[in-house]
């Protein structure tokens, strides 16, 4: 688990490196920490939407009750992996595995950190259509 995690880590810290402007090198960690928990934060809001959107949608028609509850359900898995990249930069030392790869390296690692966060929404979009599908099915 640490070698996927270090691997998705380091590739999404490369993006982040590419996409910050130069002159505010401290916005590299938070670029960072967002890049790593969106996916799981997409993959979370179509579990959330697939398991919880027709009965809450059966018993209340409130859309604030729906965002209330994906709030709740998805925060976790937000904080979940930001404390993990937070530490996890730290930890493994990637901004010094950084400095030590190639120039190609460093593109592919942004073209994988870029797979990994469209194929995430792409996902989310994915369960939320069968989600809704499965809704307007059922009346």
């Amino acid at each position: 688990m640490k070698f996927l995690f270090k691997r998705l880590l380091m590739a999404n810290y490369c993006a982040s490196k590419f996409f910050v402007n130069r002159k505010m090198e401290y916005n590299i960690i938070p670029a960072t920490v967002l890049i790593f928990s969106f996916p799981f934060t997409f993959i979370a809001t179509g579990i959330y939407i697939i398991l919880f959107l027709s009965p809450i949608m059966n018993t209340t028609k409130s859309p604030a009750i729906l965002a209330l509850g994906a709030c709740i359900f998805i925060t976790p898995f937000y904080y979940f992996a930001r404390k993990l990249s937070k530490r996890g930069i730290y930890n493994w030392k990637i901004e010094q595995e950084y400095k030590t790869l190639t120039k190609t390296e460093r593109i592919s690692k942004i073209g994988f950190a870029f797979i990994i966060f469209w194929g995430c929404f792409i996902i989310m979009f994915w369960l939320a259509n069968i989600a809704v599908d499965t809704y307007r099915s059922i009346y």
